[in-house]
């Protein structure tokens, strides 16, 4: 109870550290585009995808250091610890050196990642490269004090430290947006800023917590490289098929459709991403957890770890889900226009597939965990081209434009994490397949059934207009779904769990 209470509170911080990041996702998109346009604001989500891809580059260093450093620490070798952060921080700085070298590449062939219209400079593209690129590559060896705080399962200050880099990164939008509107570099240099100040930040706070072991260039091992790529290639391959669904869906739209599309589907995808940070970051404490439990041989643990992650994945994911089945061109016109309602359509085809995706997000920290990425690694590699073939083929064939990715994404995500892993989740940690289906998955199936029609009547009767109607019907929304989920999907040892955490906040309330 004491370890799941710890997981909820780690959770709860990383939870509201992201819905601040779900807010700044929704303020920024409409301003950004009012004052650079469309098909600029897709030029930086290209440029972005690519960057995004150089970070395989890190070989899954700071995966593998999640994996091993929570284990050293359990054991108390001190000297093995120093060899995993001194080796790890010299991959990710030469990680840096290699992206420095690639963005080189790229500025001086621009036409490789975007088509450049007639009307813009290749120049200004060039600089774009120059500064995200730049940026980039100053952020792998930063990474290294994320790593520092989630070994250490220090989630709250982790927490607190990145919600003000993304409130810092909000106001340097924009003031610059604002002191030069129609500035496609201004959102540059505000998005970068942002995000340099909020990585240094963590990188030297991150650092105090290793003060029983220093960085040392003596404590560069080989043989500690080696370990750490064995098992970093693994989620780099993994990470590479993941990015195949929403970062390649990005050029090939691009390069097949246009740039205006780009901005089509990263408006219905955007919503999405933030569903799925919130989930996957609240569960991603489960990974040092997990290594922590493995080395102490507690199976019964990680089996009980894997039925409530996959629970509380689904609970939170369908929330948003149930609500924006009936509010989705209600909250797109709201939020961008009436020119949009393409992109309300994506966006309910991949929630639906991310619901899948989200409901085996714990089970996927806990295989990184425990060192177990093989089956994963392959199955995510197969999806992950399926996903472009069958995009394409759909464009190709039946001319169904952009919506042909959001139509692939949605059929593979759901046979991929809906069928393929819960079965190898439930092999891997030997937990009946009936028994998880039934209590991880049926609950939250039952749940969302019934508050479906919840979401269907609000919308009839408060007919929303304006922010203030999406509020209102989100918030009793909220409450109904809240009541629901309480009645349906929590068993005693929930309610239990979750009458014992309202207790210490309140205590601590009280004591502070």
């Amino acid at each position: 109870m004491r370890q799941s209470q710890r997981l909820v509170i780690n959770a709860s911080s990383v939870i509201v550290k992201t819905l601040v990041l779900m807010a700044i996702g929704v303020i920024l998109p409409p301003f950004v585009i009012l004052r650079i346009g469309r098909a600029n604001y897709g030029f930086v989500i290209l440029i972005s995808s690519f960057l995004g891809f150089l970070q395989m580059v890190q070989m899954g260093t700071p995966q593998a250091l999640n994996r091993f450093i929570p284990s050293e620490l359990e054991r108390g070798d001190w000297k093995s610890l120093c060899s995993l952060m001194s080796t790890g921080f010299a991959m990710l700085c030469c990680c840096g050196a290699v992206v420095a070298g690639v963005v080189v590449v790229a500025v001086y062939h621009p036409h490789w990642l975007v088509k450049i219209p007639d009307g813009v400079a290749p120049e200004t593209i060039q600089h774009l490269i120059i500064i995200m690129g730049v940026a980039a590559a100053i952020d792998m060896p930063l990474s290294f004090g994320h790593v520092a705080f989630q070994a250490h399962e220090r989630y709250v200050i982790h927490s607190v430290l990145q919600t003000l880099g993304y409130i810092s990164r909000l106001v340097l939008i924009l003031l610059l947006l604002t002191a030069f509107p129609g500035n496609l570099l201004a959102y540059a240099y505000g998005t970068v800023g942002g995000n340099f100040l909020q990585s240094l930040g963590i990188f030297v706070v991150g650092l105090f917590l290793f003060r029983e072991t220093r960085l040392s260039v003596r404590a560069i091992s080989f043989g500690t490289m080696m370990k750490i790529a064995r098992f970093g290639l693994l989620t780099l391959l993994n990470t590479m098929a993941m990015m195949m669904f929403v970062q390649a869906d990005y050029i090939v739209i691009g390069k097949m459709i246009g740039n205006e599309e780009v901005t089509a589907f990263n408006l219905g995808v955007v919503w999405v991403l933030i569903v799925r940070t919130y989930v996957n970051a609240a569960l991603s404490v489960v990974t040092p957890s997990a290594a922590r439990t493995e080395a102490a041989r507690r199976p019964e643990i990680l089996r009980e770890m894997l039925l409530r992650t996959t629970k509380y994945g689904l609970l939170a994911s369908l929330l948003p889900l149930l609500f924006l089945i009936p509010f989705r061109y209600s909250l797109m016109e709201v939020w961008m226009g009436p020119d949009y309602s393409l992109s309300a359509h994506i966006l309910l085809f991949i929630l639906v597939g991310d619901i899948f995706a989200n409901g085996v997000s714990g089970g996927i920290s806990m295989l990184i965990g425990v060192g177990r990425l093989r089956f994963l690694t392959g199955a995510n590699m197969i999806a992950g081209v399926l996903n472009i073939g069958l995009g394409v083929f759909l464009l190709r064939i039946f001319g169904l434009g952009v919506m042909s990715f959001a139509y692939a994404y949605c059929l593979v995500l759901a046979i991929l994490n809906g069928v393929v892993l819960p079965v190898y989740l439930s092999q891997t940690f030997r937990l009946p397949l009936r028994e998880y289906l039934r209590k991880a998955w049926l609950r939250p199936a039952l749940a969302g059934i019934i508050a479906l029609p919840i979401a269907f009547f609000i919308h009839q009767v408060v007919q929303p207009i304006g922010w203030r109607g999406i509020v209102l019907c989100a918030t009793l929304f909220l409450i109904g779904y809240s009541i629901v989920i309480f009645g349906v999907a929590f068993d005693i040892y929930d309610r239990q769990m979750l009458k014992q955490i309202m207790r210490m906040a309140w205590q601590r309330f009280q004591g502070g």
